[in-house]
């Protein structure tokens, strides 16, 4: 019978006991499960979990609406920024006296980059392509008249002038390659603010709310009242950072940038379009009469005396 090894007079318990993993013990002590120590382990373990819930939960509804809201604006960006490009056809552009007019389907197309937040009026001359680059956050007026019996319109006003744009190196097949270029309607689009496009029946519905879902602003302005427009033309390149402003000067947005509510296209302008053609775009010499020279320098004079 095999012996126990023992200290002093006392035999020792066995080693299956004292050693459940069967590893040497110099002292031979035995590590008992007592209810005490159990009670004591699951208390700790339990305040351990607890804090580490109070840390990450410590406003659980609060928590949850940040990330609904997160996962929903990452959402509506992604969806947005994968919306393919609208393209359709127009008949007609109107930039202050500048007119285009459509004689084949293609000759003047509107397009949407949802995902650049732009813009274009394209327009074919001569076989080659020229367009007008507008960005979102220039546009200031938004107006669309969908008619169920006529053709659709759409009225813009901008804050800035549009970029132009020239196709070069033309090739069958390929993309169109483009470079900038000046402005090709002899000063109307770099002096004129607002843009009016017209489109056969039923083809502008769809892109136009497309485009307000897309953004909210412009939504909003969507849906403000008719615009008229009391500066038509843009103002001087001098910025109005550079007036000596007053520190309690006060600006209207709305007045400031010309704009009470708008009327139709045809009542903005007091004198008769000069129409261009497909295929015959060209430049068209137009003189502004002294009459709406004065009147222009006047208003930026009035708004000039009230900054300072």
């Amino acid at each position: 019978m095999e012996m126990q090894p023992r200290l002093g007079n006392e035999f020792l318990v066995p080693q299956s006991q004292y050693n459940p993993l069967n590893e040497p013990s110099p002292l031979g002590l035995r590590l008992r499960k007592s209810p005490s120590l159990l009670e004591l382990a699951q208390k700790r373990l339990n305040q351990s979990n607890a804090d580490k819930g109070d840390s990450s939960t410590e406003n659980p509804e609060a928590e949850t609406k940040r990330d609904s809201k997160a996962k929903t604006r990452a959402r509506a960006s992604n969806s947005i920024d994968k919306l393919k490009a609208s393209h359709f056809p127009a008949s007609l552009l109107r930039i202050g006296r500048w007119e285009y007019v459509s004689k084949h389907e293609g000759d003047l197309v509107a397009k949407c980059y949802f995902s650049k937040h732009k813009i274009v009026w394209e327009v074919l001359d001569g076989g080659l392509k020229k367009k007008f680059e507008i960005n979102w956050a220039d546009i200031v007026g938004l107006k669309a008249n969908c008619a169920a019996n006529g053709p659709g319109g759409l009225t813009i006003v901008l804050d800035k002038p549009p970029l132009f744009f020239k196709e070069i190196n033309p090739q069958p097949r390929k993309h169109t390659q483009w470079r900038s270029t000046a402005d090709f309607t002899d000063g109307e689009a770099n002096t004129q603010r607002q843009h009016f496009l017209q489109c056969e029946q039923g083809v502008l519905d769809k892109h136009y709310e497309k485009l307000i879902q897309c953004d909210a602003r412009l939504n909003f302005l969507s849906q403000q009242q008719d615009i008229i427009l009391n500066f038509p033309f843009f103002s001087p390149q001098t910025s109005i950072n550079d007036q000596n402003m007053s520190a309690n000067a006060v600006f209207n947005i709305p007045e400031f940038y010309g704009i009470s509510h708008m009327a139709s296209p045809s009542a903005l302008l007091n004198y008769p379009p000069r129409t261009v053609e497909s295929g015959s775009l060209g430049l068209i010499h137009q003189d502004i009469s002294k009459e709406a020279q004065s009147s222009s320098s006047g208003t930026f004079s009035t708004i000039q005396m009230m900054i300072e």
